[in-house]
């Protein structure tokens, strides 16, 4: 059986890029499963391996159900801080509409910030070898830290291939609006500025 570890944040927070990192012969972080699950309790089956020693996911929508996965998963966490206005003008470069969604996120996600399984760090800390031992040793404390690893990672750009994701997300629309009826109250376009 597998340790499950999650790695969320605002979006455009390099959240691929993370995956890649953590993902070895003995770990495997899936990026943004979100898309293919069909109600909450499908999460489990994400975390569960008899191939690898940790199993981790790595996407910001899963902050929004933090409530149910500390329950029922108890993942070691990773809340990784990026500056709304930063993430905001990352989104506005793609050409997608601002709605506060970004803002519900983080509400979400400041409930977390003190649990003993989560740790915080800063977006701009991410290219720091030393930070990034320690969030390691915290996501997976029993495997080793792989430095000339990571310092070849450290600078890459990774990102995911966005128009397959919209286009997943599109086929996906009723289930994924399904689950985050939840939160579809609290949700609203932004104002030009």
């Amino acid at each position: 059986m597998s340790d499950p570890f999650l790695i969320t944040s605002l979006p455009r927070s390099k959240t691929a890029w993370m995956s890649v990192v953590t993902s070895t012969t003995q770990t495997f972080c899936r990026h943004e499963p979100i898309q293919d699950i069909t109600q909450l309790d499908d999460l489990r089956a994400l975390w569960h391996s008899d191939q690898y020693r940790y199993v981790g996911v790595s996407d910001s929508a899963m902050g929004f159900f933090m409530d149910w996965i500390m329950a029922e998963i108890k993942p070691r966490t990773l809340i990784i801080d990026r500056d709304l206005a930063a993430v905001e003008r990352s989104i506005l470069k793609r050409g997608i509409v601002l709605t506060n969604y970004c803002e519900v996120l983080l509400d979400e996600l400041r409930r977390w910030r003190n649990h003993p399984l989560v740790m915080c760090v800063d977006f701009d800390q991410l290219g720091d070898i030393g930070v990034m031992e320690r969030v390691w040793g915290h996501l997976m404390p029993s495997q080793y830290f792989d430095r000339a690893q990571f310092q070849q990672l450290a600078h890459m750009n990774i990102q995911a291939d966005y128009s397959h994701s919209l286009d997943k997300q599109a086929e996906k629309a009723g289930v994924l609006r399904d689950l985050f009826r939840p939160f579809e109250h609290r949700f609203c376009l932004k104002k030009a500025a």
